[in-house]
């Protein structure tokens, strides 16, 4: 396993007690789908992917495991993800990951599709790389007061 603090610092005072929905994984049944955003629980299809889609698409089904709830709720202008996962080779998904992705990332609003943390350029996911089994990490992102 490898860890992963997302740490959001001074976030404005409207954001205060808002309430956000951490998404994503690897291609290994290792995801982080979480059913308050998207409304999936258990078995079924992996979260980018539409049913008519699921054959042509090297994500696998989901399976019990993606019943993790990681909602988050902003606290005194903080908000925290503390993700444990094991790192994958998600560049098998194709060219829109950068080499060594090993977790992608979504945050939405929780309970809308709101997309609020991806990449530029991918509007699904935020790529994490190089931190590897039995490492940790922390990714702290300070908004000016």
């Amino acid at each position: 396993m490898a860890f992963l603090r997302l740490e959001f610092r001074h976030l404005p005072a409207s954001e205060e007690g808002q309430a956000f929905t951490l998404l994503g994984g690897g291609p290994r049944q290792t995801g982080l789908h979480g059913p308050n955003a998207t409304g999936f629980e258990g078995p079924g299809y992996h979260f980018a992917i539409l049913p008519e889609q699921a054959s042509e698409s090297p994500n696998p089904l989901r399976d019990e495991t993606y019943k993790a709830d990681f909602t988050r709720t902003v606290e005194n202008g903080t908000l925290v993800f503390d993700i444990y996962y094991r790192p994958t080779d998600i560049n098998s998904w194709g060219d829109r990951y950068f080499p060594g992705t090993e977790l992608a990332l979504t945050m939405m609003r929780a309970g809308t599709t709101e997309r609020v943390l991806h990449a530029a350029n991918n509007v699904f996911n935020w790529a994490v790389a190089g931190i590897g089994e039995g490492r940790a990490a922390e990714i702290v992102v300070i908004f000016e007061a």
